[in-house]
């Protein structure tokens, strides 16, 4: 995983200048997972609430919904990029905040949770982990990648490795998530886009 100090950071001219969009609260994952192709120009994603006081940018192009958690609080806004060469699985993001009035009490209880839960993966492998500074926030980072048998349900699955990583870090009274995921033969050509997501964030707490 890239130290997030020297960003991978696309040029934007005049006529790429974000905009504004905020999202509606409804999440349809039948309207996520469509046909999106490349790097559109970067648009500003901001908190429809204002309640988590957050904003960052993504491309335009790639289809976003958020979701709200059912048994548990949580809020969160999954970005769809690009499928893979096989059309089995699409590049994505994810921005995900929990109260720390909810499960997670506290960062470290998320760490350590996110960090089991990702270990018992299929043919998990670790890349990296640590500290690791996103702006002006300490936040922690981990990359691994795991094994899923696409498509799924499939007699014709065929196992393909799947890479992730996930920044975590806490603002106020909210535990913040991040992550990009991938197939990890094409992880590299969209990594620049979860580095300018990182790099454009901005949280008003």
């Amino acid at each position: 995983m890239g130290t997030v100090g020297s960003l991978m950071m696309p040029s934007l001219t005049s006529a790429e200048t974000p905009k504004a969009r905020t999202m509606s609260t409804d999440f349809d994952s039948q309207r996520l997972v469509k046909q999106v192709t490349g790097v559109g120009p970067w648009v500003v994603y901001q908190d429809p609430t204002a309640a988590l006081g957050f904003t960052f940018e993504y491309p335009e192009n790639w289809a976003a919904g958020t979701e709200t958690g059912r048994d548990q609080p949580y809020w969160q806004l999954i970005i769809l990029g690009p499928r893979n060469a096989a059309n089995t699985w699409s590049a994505g993001l994810t921005v995900r905040a929990l109260p720390t009035t909810g499960l997670y009490h506290s960062l470290e209880q998320l760490i350590e949770t996110r960090r089991t839960s990702s270990a018992s993966a299929p043919q998990f492998q670790w890349l990296d982990e640590g500290s690791r500074p996103v702006g002006a926030l300490q936040t922690w980072q981990m990359a691994w990648t795991h094994v899923v048998p696409l498509p799924p349900h499939s007699l014709q699955a065929t196992p393909t490795p799947i890479q992730t990583r996930l920044v975590i870090f806490a603002v106020g009274d909210h535990l913040y998530e991040l992550s990009y995921t991938a197939d990890a033969r094409e992880y590299p050509a969209y990594q620049h886009v979860f580095d300018h997501l990182l790099h454009t964030l901005t949280i008003a707490k």
